[in-house]
């Protein structure tokens, strides 16, 4: 993973800002870039179907930055590697940043599109 290359300077921010696929604005406006607190929580998947309270893997900072567990760059399956994830359905900080666990877990993805 490049280190230069996350969230917080890869997007681009409208003045619009970011919505879920049910409607529901998150923030993500150029005042607010990748807020520490959404305005709502990300607990849908792309069928609409809910899935708050479960791991996301995410390697991202509150604030869009990049964190260091990775899980060999997205490669490994291995209880020996680490990976930071978030929790789908929170609004604060931890909707990014939980901290890391052992890469043998399931875990879902965000998807944003632009």
């Amino acid at each position: 993973m490049n280190p230069q290359s996350n969230p917080g300077t890869r997007f681009s921010f409208s003045a619009s800002g970011y919505m879920t696929i049910d409607g529901r604005l998150l923030g993500g406006s150029s005042l607010d870039a990748f807020p520490l607190a959404l305005l709502s929580a990300l607990d849908v998947d792309e069928n609409g179907e809910g899935y708050a309270n479960q791991t996301v893997w995410t390697a991202v900072t509150g604030n869009g930055g990049p964190m260091e567990s990775t899980c060999q760059d997205w490669t490994s399956n291995s209880i020996d590697d680490r990976g930071d994830v978030g929790v789908a359905g929170k609004v604060n900080s931890m909707w990014t940043q939980t901290g890391p666990i052992e890469c043998v877990y399931f875990g879902r993805l965000y998807c944003f599109q632009q």
